[in-house]
């Protein structure tokens, strides 16, 4: 009864969609076994929480202790707390609340709650080769709350002060949305132990010390993509993880002294605006043999009755709320003029000013943005800027002019008109055949801080002549 109940706590643990969990959180704070991270980050002042778990469990199999063989269970659950601070900074903190794990002095398994913290800060989104590839990195510290020492079965985990230092890098097949786009994700990282020496007990007298010049390279690589599957629009991803040793390894009565390699692959689905639900599988393909070296006298004694080394797969889940700061910015285009007419548009450039009107939805976040650092110190700043916006042929802003400014003349409306150009002229729209001219582009700015935007004519290169006319 007391193996279901725990089976079965493990299960709703890791199914059910809590409302206050997952978000895109570096590694777990008690092991070694990570998902791929993207470069990329979110929107600034993007807050997200939640918890993600981990599960395996191989019934009959478990010898150590008088040799009656018990089941093999593992399980795992963290709490994830995100923060984008700037456009290219953010802070992670991940608390392990939930330990599961089989041990040789508590038999047949022993729960951990609170057992270590990592706090990790990130840099990310720092784009080059048109947006198409972003950079970034992350450093890491780890403190651990419990002692426990060395547990079979598993990665060799260290129960003292640790650090590691991460490149991240990520191509995007969509440079105008990658925040959407399908993607390809490689992650390189060294990792450390900083405390003198490591304690490794297992109840042997006296403590086993391991030496603090252990050395591991992490390494990643995954694929994701959007996928719409009846209406409903899903991320599937794959990625192949794992951790080698760069320096000599553990001593041989060490468990989990061997590099590893899981590949793994699952979905993403958001529920609603702000929650997300997320599921994979992770198989072990590298690090599947037992090196240990089995000294009774020091406490290591074969564990598996096939002779298993790590959990040769895993279910892992989780569900996370995510809130930011995006306002939707009201903006109001003339499809009047005949944007989607089949009769005097392709298909193609249809779809293009489909995704032209959503980049302006999207990007004039920034201008908001801009604005209200502005305010802070005018605060009586309102009025309207007219623009002429000119995109290229290669989805470039050519040109973006002031025609019209209604804003009092003071260097703080000078500064917000040059700021709102600046933004806009790194824009990116999709490419297309032809330019597009937006004759007016109007941005209004309200007394009491809220900020639209209003664009007509809308024209192409070739009503130009009659545009400089008007």
């Amino acid at each position: 009864m007391k193996k279901a109940s725990t089976a079965l706590f493990c299960f709703l643990l890791l199914a059910a969609p809590f409302s206050f969990v997952l978000p895109q959180s570096l590694v777990t704070a008690d092991g070694r076994v990570f998902h791929t991270q993207k470069a990329i980050l979110p929107r600034i002042g993007t807050i997200s929480a939640g918890l993600s778990g981990s599960f395996f469990i191989r019934t009959v199999d478990y010898i150590a202790g008088g040799g009656v063989p018990d089941d093999i269970i593992q399980a795992n659950a963290d709490i994830n707390v995100d923060y984008v601070m700037t456009q290219n900074l953010a802070v992670a903190l991940t608390v392990n609340t939930l330990r599961i794990e089989n041990r040789l002095d508590r038999l047949p398994t022993t729960t951990l709650l609170f057992s270590g913290v990592r706090l990790a800060l990130k840099v990310g989104s720092l784009a080059v080769a048109n947006n198409r590839i972003h950079l970034g990195g992350w450093f890491e510290v780890f403190a651990p709350f419990s002692r426990e020492p060395n547990p079979p079965l598993m990665p060799f985990i260290m129960n003292e002060f640790g650090a590691g230092v991460n490149f991240v890098g990520s191509y995007f097949f969509d440079n105008i949305f990658p925040e959407t786009s399908s993607g390809l994700h490689l992650n390189l990282g060294l990792r450390n132990y900083v405390s003198a020496q490591t304690i490794i007990t297992r109840g042997v007298n006296p403590p086993i010390r391991v030496g603090n010049d252990i050395i591991t390279l992490r390494y990643a690589f995954g694929y994701d993509t959007p996928l719409l599957i009846r209406g409903q629009t899903f991320i599937a991803f794959a990625e192949v993880f794992g951790e080698l040793y760069i320096t000599p390894s553990l001593q041989e009565y060490i468990y989990g002294r061997e590099s590893f390699t899981y590949i793994g692959a699952g979905a993403k689905y958001q529920l609603l605006d702000w929650l997300w639900v997320e599921a994979t599988g992770q198989f072990l393909v590298l690090g599947n043999r037992d090196e240990t070296n089995y000294l009774t006298n020091l406490g290591t004694r074969p564990v598996s009755l096939v002779g298993l080394n790590y959990a040769p797969w895993r279910i892992a889940a989780g569900a996370r709320v995510e809130f930011g700061r995006r306002i939707r910015i009201p903006y109001v285009i003339d499809e009047a003029l005949g944007l989607y007419d089949p009769l005097v548009y392709s298909k193609r450039e249809r779809r293009r000013h489909k995704r032209i009107m959503d980049v302006l939805d999207e990007r004039s976040q920034e201008l908001l943005d801009i604005f209200k650092n502005v305010r802070k110190q005018d605060s009586t700043l309102s009025g309207k800027i007219y623009y002429e916006l000119v995109i290229g042929t290669s989805g470039a802003v050519e040109k973006i002019r002031t025609l019209v400014s209604t804003l009092d003349e003071n260097p703080y409306s000078e500064f917000l008109e040059e700021q709102f150009a600046e933004a806009i002229r790194n824009w990116r729209f999709p490419p297309g055949s032809r330019e597009v001219i937006f004759d007016v582009f109007k941005v209004e700015l309200s007394k009491d801080g809220r900020l639209s935007i209003i664009s007509a004519p809308y024209s192409e290169e070739t009503t130009t002549k009659q545009a400089q006319a008007q």
